[in-house]
């Protein structure tokens, strides 16, 4: 099977691979035996409408090109993000019919949030009536019937389109694209902000596959017990540190977690490897419900496990301190929960792909008094945690957080965002964040 589908996928025509599962194999043999005005509804998991590399991104080219998206479901029921029996994955419901000769695509999609997941047939049968009434409102966002959650419509085209399916209040999805696209945070705040992609004024270091700490690192490299040229930042191994104790976890500024040296003929593969570190460590993989930052600053360029090395092309103490301060803003975790990879419950996956998307002031039009004033945050934020004796809360905790209120407010007064508080209450909501059944507007 996995040969047949690999053959399927290399075709021009559908452009995928197989390498996350079989799934875009069966969206493209299913495409292929639809006929004009026929629709195809189809249970896949969320990626489908999320994922960033080529296996589902394949799929989605496949569906605008020859197809209408008519719905897209997805639950943000905590409890149950799953449709199939078999699985307690996050999936969607995808509903798409396919274009006749000459007919014109789609502007908009309807997309459904539910809050509570439907768990009888007769349960099953009110959701879809009530998606159907949804779909005949002419409303672009709206609360369905029987409280099941929300539904939007909403543009499906382009590669961020799909992502209308990342939140429980579908209003926070109109706001993060907004604000991928333009720097505009209404209505929860004013002001615009100069933004980028993060990949275009920073690098990153290599694949996590070969940064874990029993993968392929560790057949050229061995833990030293003195300081030596090569520092690692992988969790676990932060007692071997000689230089200065390792700051809590929560904390935005920290040393690295262990020195390295290469075996003995591996020098060059070593220098090599390390030519790509970074001082920034961008989180990789995490549960919303439990994470702290996503980011922290590191005294030492370091290679990584489970977090992204991440080097800024023109790099001085002000940016990189700027670029941290601002990566653990409320404003990121919006735009994070946004393009991240949901795939069970509060656990979510950033790929490289996403974070080098990641929208992100540009540090190259920013004022010169705007950089100081937040490299002097940063290092009032990281005094502060070291009185308190803490750093950042959990994120389910962000509304009453004061550190993450600190850090809010020196982002909001270096770009004239106003109050940060609402944005935070909201996202404080969403089932992806804490985990729990989302609560009705």
């Amino acid at each position: 099977v996995r040969a047949r589908m690999r053959d399927i996928g290399n075709k021009k025509e559908n452009n995928f691979t197989c390498d996350k599962g079989q799934g875009p194999g069966f969206v493209a043999l299913a495409c292929k035996r639809v006929r004009p005005g026929g629709r195809v509804a189809m249970i896949l998991p969320s990626t489908l409408a999320v994922g960033m590399g080529r296996a589902w991104a394949g799929s989605r080219a496949k569906l605008e090109r020859d197809f209408n998206l008519e719905a897209m479901i997805v639950s943000r029921d905590s409890a149950r993000p799953n449709f199939s029996m078999n699985t307690n994955f996050q999936e969607c419901v995808c509903v798409a019919r396919k274009r006749r000769n000459g007919e014109k695509p789609a502007d908009k999609a309807l997309f459904v949030s539910f809050r509570r997941n439907p768990s009888t047939g007769m349960d099953g049968l009110a959701a879809a009536q009530a998606i159907l009434e949804a779909g005949k409102s002419g409303r672009d966002l709206g609360e369905l019937s029987g409280e099941f959650g929300q539904y939007a419509r909403l543009s499906w085209h382009g590669k961020s389109a799909w992502r209308g399916v990342s939140f429980a209040n579908l209003h926070l999805a109109f706001v993060a694209e907004q604000f991928s696209e333009n720097g505009v945070l209404a209505p929860y705040v004013e002001g615009e902000i100069p933004m980028t992609p993060l990949g275009k004024i920073a690098d990153f270091g290599g694949h996590t596959l070969h940064l874990g700490i029993n993968h392929k690192d560790f057949q050229f490299l061995q833990i030293s017990n003195t300081p030596t040229l090569y520092a690692g930042y992988y969790p676990g191994h932060h007692r071997r540190v000689t230089e200065q104790a390792h700051m809590d976890t929560s904390d935005i500024e920290e040393s690295p977690h262990c020195w390295l040296i290469p075996l003995p003929g591996h020098e060059r593969k070593a220098k090599k490897h390390f030519a790509k570190a970074g001082r920034i460590v961008l989180n990789q993989s995490f549960r919303f419900n439990t994470a702290r930052r996503f980011a922290s600053l590191v005294s030492r360029p370091v290679q990584a496990s489970h977090y992204w090395p991440v080097r800024l092309k023109e790099e001085n103490e002000e940016r990189l301190k700027a670029l941290v301060l601002w990566l653990n803003s409320t404003p990121t975790v919006l735009l994070v929960a946004h393009m991240s990879q949901s795939t069970h419950g509060a656990k979510v996956g950033f790929s490289q792909t996403a974070a080098k998307e990641l929208p992100v002031p540009d540090l190259d039009a920013l004022k010169p008094a705007q950089l100081r004033k937040l490299a002097a945050a940063f290092d009032a934020v990281v005094e502060a945690t070291k009185k308190r004796g803490g750093g950042l809360l959990p994120l389910p905790l962000m509304t009453d957080d004061p550190t993450r209120k600190m850090l809010d407010d020196a982002v909001s007064d270096a770009f004239g965002l106003g109050d940060l508080h609402p944005l935070r209450a909201a996202l404080a909501k969403e089932p992806i964040i804490v985990s729990r059944p989302a609560e009705a507007e």
